[in-house]
Formats: structure tokens, sequence, C-alpha cells
């Protein structure tokens, strides 16, 4: 999914900020993406490397590129000075995958551990994937390559036509959890082949974005679990982000508040003993414009909402966030040396942030999940 977005140069920020009991007195800072000892304002979304708490893969905007074209890299955190640091290129595209298969654009990815090896998981597109799809390859880190000829493109958007509504399969995640493997994705709803991004024409009854739907499906791989990964129930092929025979809505939108009825826009999956936690970005249809993107001019837009649910693919309940409403995308939980924190890109100068205008930027938050 791309946005518009901006990461602010300032050197390292700690502030204080009125968060729930269960964050109270916790540190906030500001995280610098340096690549060659300069600044990258737009990588802003980062997916940590299971048992590599330092290795993060993050998209990267390709150099020279006429339209906003991504690919993806591997970046290393320095905990103590908190930036971000280049270390190689994953995905730079267009690239050619196996025979004519081009991967014209790579961003958003997730990443997991599963019997053996590591899984990398982005929204892609290109030919013949077309556009908005989730595509799943092997990983090597010892030597950062991709395996192409075991990528899958597990889920595929569904294209508008006329009257009908069209559903993107965008900012994939993958999830480990009692040995089995699930994906979840945010899928993009719009209408009548118009995918010009909504406030602007706001819905439903214009065109453009209508709302935003966290799915998801679990993943079988071929004999002893491994690559290519495929839809359970999929016959080994990609399925629409919106079948409902063999997807499943996980965190649904609160359609009794005006305020959460739009946007339930899945960033993140955090296993616990007991179940599974999600980080969203949630919104409704309250104000000027419809909750579809973070810089709606809606009250609370895109403020981050924690959901929990005792088996993976939910249904996803709401926990209670007492959290600044602040504009925000990309907040995951993520593991640090000082124990877990949020890792997310805030915007409070959003017209839908309520509360607290000094956070901005890609910003780490210590945290602790409710008991």
């Amino acid at each position: 999914m791309i946005r518009i977005l901006l990461l602010v140069p300032f050197a390292f920020l700690i502030v204080n900020v009125p968060l729930s009991s269960a964050a109270s007195n916790s540190a906030v800072r500001q995280v610098i993406v340096k690549k060659d000892g300069s600044i990258i304002k737009r990588s802003v979304t980062f997916a940590q490397i299971p048992n590599h708490p330092e290795l993060f893969v993050g998209r990267q905007l390709q150099p020279e590129s006429v339209s906003e074209r991504w690919g993806l890299a591997l970046f290393q955190m320095d905990w103590q000075k908190l930036e971000m640091s280049y270390i190689r290129d994953l995905i730079k595209t267009p690239v050619r995958v196996h025979g004519s298969a081009v991967i014209a654009n790579a961003l958003d990815p997730s990443v997991a551990y599963y019997h053996g090896e590591y899984l990398l998981a982005f929204e892609c597109a290109g030919f013949p994937i077309g556009a908005d799809s989730v595509c799943v390859a092997p990983l090597n880190l010892r030597d950062g390559t991709i395996d192409f000829a075991k990528m899958s493109v597990p889920v595929k958007s569904a294209l508008s036509t006329p009257g009908q509504l069209g559903y993107t399969a965008s900012v994939p995640k993958l999830l480990e959890r009692d040995d089995r493997l699930y994906l979840y994705w945010s899928s993009i709803v719009y209408r009548d082949q118009d995918f010009g991004q909504g406030p602007h024409e706001p819905g439903p009854h214009g065109k453009g974005w209508v709302a935003v739907e966290a799915r998801g499906t679990e993943l079988v791989g071929q004999h002893g679990n491994q690559a290519p990964f495929w839809g359970i129930g999929s016959n080994g092929k990609p399925v629409r982000a919106h079948d409902p025979s063999v997807t499943r809505e996980v965190l649904p939108r609160d359609l009794s508040d005006n305020r959460a009825n739009i946007t339930a826009d899945i960033f993140g999956l955090w296993s616990v003993p007991k179940g599974v936690y999600a980080t969203a970005g949630i919104g409704g249809s309250e104000g000027e414009q419809p909750c579809v993107i973070p810089q709606a001019k809606s009250p609370g837009c895109y403020r981050l909402g924690l959901f929990f649910s005792l088996l993976p693919l939910g249904p996803f309940q709401r926990v209670s966030l007492d959290f600044p409403e602040i504009s925000q995308e990309y907040t995951r939980i993520i593991t640090t040396p000082f124990g877990i924190a949020l890792l997310g890109s805030y915007h409070p100068e959003f017209p839908g942030s309520q509360t607290y205008k000094d956070l901005t930027g890609l910003i780490l938050i210590e945290f602790e999940l409710p008991r």
C-alpha cells in the first residue's frame, strides 16, 4: 500500500507521552533511517526478522524511478543510537523472477521463521502477477538472496468492474503459531475501477477507496512444509483477496461506532501463550471525509487499535488502550534489548490526530501488553 509519508529528520528525541497504564512512563524515541550516512525520509515500514532482533527488512524507494517504484532492503538497528542503517538490497525492481514473470514493485514486507527457513512476504505487482498482490518466498539471510524459484502468489487483488467493488491484497503479515503458518493482509475496498485515494471523492456513494478490511488465511507448503506456500483449500493457486470460501475477515470493523466502522487496517501480529495480539489503524465515517487513509479529515482517523484473539484467524476483539489519538501507520510490536516495544510511523500533523502534536516520524515506544 503506497501512501504519502514523511520522516522528520530530527536527531534523537525522547518525550513523555500520556500512554495507557500498561505503558505509563514509557520512553518514546525517534528512529533515524540511514543509507551511506544520509537520512532516508520515506522508509517507514520495517519487519523485524525472527531470532535476529537487530535485523529488519524495509521498503526502499528505487533510485531514478519515473514513478514511485519500491524495492526491499535489509537494515540493522543500532539500539544505542536508535539508527536503522541500510545493509544491502534484497529486491531491486524491476526484477525478472522466472521465465517471463517480472516483479515491478515490492513493498511492505513481513518475515517469519518456519520449519528451518525464513519466509519473506511482501506486497507485489508485476507481470503476470497483476497489482496489489501478496508474494511469499524463502529468504536466505546468509547471502541476502531470495529464492524466486520457490516464490508463490497466494493472494491476488480482485479488480473492480463497473458497479462492482474491488479488493486489494496489501501490506501482508506472516505469523507462525503452533507449527502452523498464517497470512494476513489489508484489503482496500474500492469501486468503479477508480483506485484514487478516496477522501478526494468520499465514498460510499462516490468513487475511490470506501473501506479497509483485515483478512487472513492459513498457508500450507509442499512436502515437509517447505516453499512454495499456498492458501489452504486453494489447490495450489492464487485466491482472490475477498474470496469468502478460503479467506475471512479476521478483525471486523465496528459498524455500531462511527469512529471505527470504515477501516481496520491490520499492521502486525504478536503471538503469546494465551493467544494472538494484533495492531491496526482504525477509523470511521465521522467527520468531513471517511477515514480510508491517514490524511482524511475524520476525528481519530488511523489511531492505534490493539486487538486480541484466542485463535490465529480470529475473530479479534478490541482491547482497551488509553493511547493518544494520533494518525499512525505500520505500528508493530517488536523485540528490543529492554523488552517489547511499538515501532511505527506517527503523523500528528494529519487532521484526524486529536492529541500530542510532538510525536512525529518513525517512533519507538516502550510498551507492555495488557495482562
